[in-house]
């Protein structure tokens, strides 16, 4: 009965929260669900292993080559048959210096200083990059920017990433999710994030909030959230807070991020 009531306010209390004229009315939304939530409060009070905040990544960015408006990065065409592929479609790597090791066919390329690396609509920025020939890998270094279009943004200290299958890893991450039709965008900090497909990643000890605040109006702690572009959030075991101060757990949150439905300008979790 418990779980049912608290699923019922935390999906009542996320409509209130993200309508901006109702400020007040979010305030008090929020001590009516502390004194709802009493008899999980014992539970809500341990400590989440991600000590750092939620930032927002299109402002707190570290100084890399940033992306700038008159130097949009196109999406690539494919190539038509018998054609020679396009420049797009080859890693184009731009750095302060670049040193060469190893054989033909195999050989290791590493990149130092501002490094900048384009492919398609993918851009990964780094201090150091390294890039293996034979097996398509690239190994980023100090101050990780990965950017997929305007779709997605992660940031890192350290990431792997494959420049032919798009898959890979970043540890210590920031990011950010498309925006939708209301100016919305899913903002997320985690120990790491891994890229499991084009559109979808999976965060651990993750936080998460549609907030850009420093410090949130509201966000979901969790060990594990699947992220996937232009659909969903899914949030396992999460444990929601307002400010700084835990509400209550849930066994499972899911928040649409689709452009269609978030017209509305709420956040409805399911």
């Amino acid at each position: 009965m418990l779980a049912r009531r608290t699923r019922e306010v935390s999906a009542l209390f996320l409509r209130v929260a993200f309508s901006s004229k109702r400020v007040f009315g979010f305030i008090l939304f929020a001590l009516a669900i502390a004194v709802i939530s009493v008899g999980s409060s014992a539970r809500a009070q341990q400590t989440n292993p991600v000590d750092r905040k939620v930032t927002n990544p299109m402002t707190d960015m570290p100084n890399v080559n940033p992306l700038t408006q008159d130097q949009p990065v196109r999406p690539r065409t494919p190539a038509r048959p018998g054609e020679p592929a396009q420049a797009t479609d080859q890693l184009k790597v731009d750095a302060g210096t670049q040193t060469v090791s190893g054989p033909e066919q195999a050989r290791v390329f590493v990149y130092q200083g501002n490094v900048d690396a384009r492919i398609g609509t993918y851009r990964l920025q780094a201090d150091k990059v390294t890039v293996y020939e034979t097996t398509n890998k690239v190994i980023a270094e100090g101050n990780v920017v990965f950017d997929q279009g305007d779709q997605q943004r992660i940031t890192g200290t350290r990431a792997e990433w494959n420049y032919r299958t798009k898959t890979g890893f970043f540890i210590d991450s920031t990011g950010f999710t498309n925006q939708t039709q209301d100016g919305t965008r899913i903002y997320f900090t985690a120990d790491r994030v891994e890229k499991v497909s084009l559109d979808t990643i999976v965060a651990t000890n993750v936080q998460v909030t549609a907030c850009d605040e420093d410090v949130p109006k509201w966000s979901f702690f969790a060990k594990r959230a699947k992220i996937k572009t232009g659909d969903r959030v899914r949030v396992y075991s999460p444990r929601l807070r307002i400010k700084d101060v835990p509400i209550f757990y849930l066994p499972y949150a899911s928040v649409s991020i689709k452009q269609r439905d978030r017209a509305s300008g709420f956040l409805t979790p399911t």
